[in-house]
């Protein structure tokens, strides 16, 4: 996981600065980069120090985070950021439902193993003094987030670490595997059988009925009996176990 206080490279962030700026800071001290100047500019570490703290606070989906913002963001470099992180996040492929959870107006890596995901981790709630409990951040493709879970430890050999919960959902499930989700569309719908700890969740028939009946009022038309909810969850340990045996 990157450092909390990293900034991206200057030569993806920094290079399309506003000349100006550059030099008026220049004016009153001698910098190497562009990144010194910035970072001896008030302006820009007070909008950063606050765009970063509003991200941490914001993390609803889909929003667009300067609509929450108490200020406006002045500074040409944090527009110029925003504005790419973005584009980026725009250029990605991804499932068109969970492109429209991705944030809008946060700042973004804008090159690197991390591109496109937001320059902080996920804020995370201190954990009792111990050794059998954790947090591991993951990351969701489709949405451009980061994903925190805590981790506790299990007596198996091939998992040693487990997330503290039962069931896991689809979320989840892409978050620890790292899968896009058409990724793990693919796998659930054209080999479901060889998913380890997929749980499909029945429809009793007097259900389906209503269901089916809602459906067909609606102008749905089904090409098979639906037998099973939409809603896809995991059994944690058979999904870890299946994970593990296919990572090695």
């Amino acid at each position: 996981m990157k450092r909390s206080g990293a900034l991206p490279p200057a030569s993806s962030v920094m290079k399309r600065m506003d000349a100006a700026v550059v030099r008026r800071i220049r004016d009153r001290v001698a910098f190497r980069t562009p990144t010194e100047a910035l970072l001896a500019d008030p302006i820009f570490c007070r909008e950063l120090a606050l765009l970063r703290a509003a991200e941490q606070h914001y993390r609803m989906r889909g929003i667009d985070i300067r609509d929450y913002l108490d200020f406006k963001v002045s500074h040409p470099a944090i527009i110029d950021w925003q504005d790419r992180s973005d584009e980026i996040v725009k250029e990605r492929p991804s499932r068109s439902d969970l492109r429209n959870q991705q944030r809008r107006g946060i700042l973004r890596m804008l090159d690197g193993d991390e591109e496109a995901f937001a320059l902080d981790p996920p804020p995370m709630a201190a954990l009792p003094v111990g050794k059998d409990s954790q947090w591991r951040v993951f990351r969701l493709y489709d949405e451009a987030e980061y994903y925190a879970m805590r981790f506790i430890r299990t007596d198996h050999p091939a998992v040693p670490w487990r997330p503290a919960v039962d069931i896991l959902t689809h979320r989840q499930v892409r978050a620890i595997g790292n899968f896009k989700a058409s990724t793990l569309d693919y796998y659930i719908s054209a080999m479901p059988e060889l998913v380890g700890g997929l749980r499909r969740i029945s429809i009793p028939p007097e259900v389906r009925e209503v269901l089916d009946e809602r459906a067909r009022k609606r102008g749905k038309k089904f090409t098979r009996p639906r037998d099973t909810l939409h809603r896809v969850v995991f059994e944690t340990m058979g999904f870890l176990i299946w994970l593990a045996s296919n990572q090695n």
